[in-house]
């Protein structure tokens, strides 16, 4: 309903509560008939009312509603070697949840009020990913401009296990730091469920490569138990 005008039904409503049927001694009380041609007429003039307000507002364009186009905004999601309970506080943004969890921000907002040192840091740690929403002068300005091979996405994680050794070596070894962990950390927590897709052959050489980051190497848990046994 165009805004300005009324509704109909209640606006008879009010128009008779306001006007009621006088019940003065010794005057005939209307009929069933009369208050209904009454409610008539009142109806009638107020769709007269409303047509001439649309009739307005047509010759008048600056008093229409106009929807407004949705605003643009940045999507980002949160992937880090953290614990699945972990949950990361974005501001006045609200939170992400675990890992995986998605957020959109204003794309008018992304570079000021949003992009606090806390956030820049994330953002080049590759814990939080910007997914879409940036043109690619805007990704290399924020640092976002993605590599090949840079970050891990969620099928591969899921896939990783499964891998053999020589694709697995190709795949960690153009990795950034945060994914690497995030590699090491699934291999930890499968090794100590007892999946036996972890062995020694695959891990001592992903162990090597990642001693570039980590002296001792990330998956050194893993070697540590194994070398007990």
């Amino acid at each position: 309903m165009p805004r300005g005008v009324k509704n109909i039904k209640n606006t008879v409503a009010e128009t008779m509560e306001a006007n009621p049927v006088a019940d003065t001694v010794g005057q005939s009380q209307p009929t069933e008939t009369e208050l209904l041609r009454q409610q008539n007429e009142a109806l009638a003039k107020q769709l007269e009312a409303m047509q001439k307000q649309i009739e307005a507002m047509q010759k008048n364009p600056g008093s229409t509603v106009v929807m407004a186009k949705p605003e643009e905004t940045v999507e980002l999601t949160y992937i880090a070697a953290v614990s699945p309970t972990n949950v990361l506080s974005l501001g006045d943004y609200g939170y992400l949840n675990g890992v995986g969890g998605y957020v959109e921000v204003p794309r008018k907002e992304f570079g000021g009020k949003f992009m606090t040192p806390e956030i820049r840091g994330l953002l080049n740690q590759r814990r939080l990913i910007v997914l879409n929403g940036l043109n690619e002068d805007e990704r290399r300005r924020y640092n976002v401009d993605y590599k090949d091979g840079e970050l891990l996405d969620m099928q591969m994680f899921d896939r990783l296990l499964d891998v053999g050794l020589e694709r697995l070596k190709e795949l960690f070894s153009k990795l950034c730091v945060e994914h690497k962990r995030m590699v090491a950390t699934h291999f930890i927590s499968s090794y100590q469920r007892g999946d036996n897709r972890i062995s020694r052959e695959k891990v001592e050489p992903l162990n090597d490569l990642s001693k570039s980051e980590d002296p001792k190497g990330m998956f050194r848990p893993i070697l540590e138990s194994l070398n007990k046994v």
